[in-house]
């Protein structure tokens, strides 16, 4: 674009019979020069940041966000229970990654422990201790395995609820959960999504959702 205009500019002065000294031809190319490699230098540097933003962005794992009804919540849960948390509140675990012989960095588990206080629906019993995991434990594992066995990142879904009464974390609550193994006399549990709990505000209308078969 600069080089076609500064020939045009030319050509009309040659046109015209006007007189340039060669100082003042000089000068205009230098300028022009001067410009074509200053917008080059910007075109340059434009590009080489495009490319790494790119590069970056392709092992960025990200999360997309769901949002999950109390209503399907409720359908989606074995057991609807209030609880206390229980002391210690968390235990981390590890878990090994080996691949082909080789060791990795493990995944680390959170375990989030409770006391049954009530059961709004399921089996579990007043004063029962239970052991809670991530909903989505599995997939976790498997994410952190790609990352550190072959370095990808992947992008998950994360259905999450987002509680309607206030959540008193030194309170009870109520927990919506699924059972993790097929035995349903394992203590431990997942929840149903993230943030898959609820304010004490919420319990009679709970209730009320669930019907007469209600447990107790």
């Amino acid at each position: 674009m600069f080089g076609s205009t500064s020939v045009s500019v030319s050509k009309q002065g040659e046109a015209n019979g006007t007189v340039r000294s060669d100082a003042f031809l000089s000068n205009a190319m230098s300028m022009t020069l001067s410009t074509h490699v200053k917008y080059r230098s910007i075109w340059q540097v434009l590009l080489a940041s495009a490319l790494i933003l790119n590069s970056e962005v392709g092992h960025v794992s990200q999360s997309r966000l769901v949002e999950v009804t109390l209503e399907q919540l409720i359908t989606e849960s074995k057991h609807i229970v209030v609880v206390e948390r229980d002391s210690p509140f968390t235990v981390t675990e590890d878990v090994p990654i080996v691949e082909a012989g080789k060791k990795y960095p493990p995944y680390q588990r959170m375990v989030y422990r409770y006391r049954v206080l009530e059961s709004l629906r399921g089996i579990l019993k007043k004063g029962a201790a239970i052991e809670v995991l991530s909903a989505n434990e599995r997939q976790d594992i498997h994410v952190h395995r790609l990352f550190v066995v072959e370095n990808v990142s992947k992008s998950i879904f994360d259905h999450r609820y987002r509680p309607r009464a206030t959540v008193a974390e030194n309170e009870p609550y109520i927990l919506f959960l699924n059972t993790l193994s097929e035995h349903e006399q394992d203590k431990r549990y997942r929840f149903v999504t993230g943030n898959s709990r609820e304010g004490m505000g919420m319990r009679d209308d709970i209730k009320r959702r669930l019907g007469a078969d209600a447990g107790t």
